[in-house]
């Protein structure tokens, strides 16, 4: 499938797309949470966390899905490793800085990939949940469309 041609149908997608990153990355949050520092805090204090932690990642997998369609004409196995390696790169820039600012930590219950330095859940979460999330938005947009 083409990305969308008219406005009513680019608008659905980037909903869905929205919509499904949202979903995926909110779940995966709450449950890697036990793998911060920040998890002994306050359970709604977590929540919230998780909740602002999805809205980056939501926004983050459409700046990946604009950037891979820009450079890749179809949805393809190119287009979706384009999303993979750029969503792996997104996770390694989010805990450099996060680190760096100090806004969280991991606990030993955290595996961290030894020549990146990051946490292998925040790094997996990315590189698996933004090529998902394009193709699940993809498929609604087509069952949307009655193709």
């Amino acid at each position: 499938m083409k990305s969308p041609d008219n406005k009513s149908s680019k608008r659905a997608f980037y909903m869905y797309l929205v919509g499904i990153a949202s979903a995926l990355n909110w779940v995966w949050e709450v449950v890697q949470m036990a793998a911060y520092k920040s998890a002994e805090e306050a359970m709604i204090e977590s929540l919230f966390f998780c909740t602002l932690a999805t809205a980056v990642d939501a926004l983050t997998i459409l700046a990946i899905y604009a950037v891979a369609a820009f450079f890749i004409n179809g949805q393809d196995w190119k287009f979706y490793l384009t999303a993979a390696l750029l969503g792996s790169a997104f996770a390694v820039l989010f805990e450099k800085i996060a680190f760096a600012f100090g806004w969280w930590s991991y606990n030993d219950k955290m595996p961290v990939l030894p020549v990146l330095g990051t946490g292998l859940l925040p790094f997996v979460q990315l590189t698996v949940l933004a090529p998902v999330s394009i193709w699940l938005a993809i498929k609604a947009g087509r069952r949307r469309a009655g193709a």
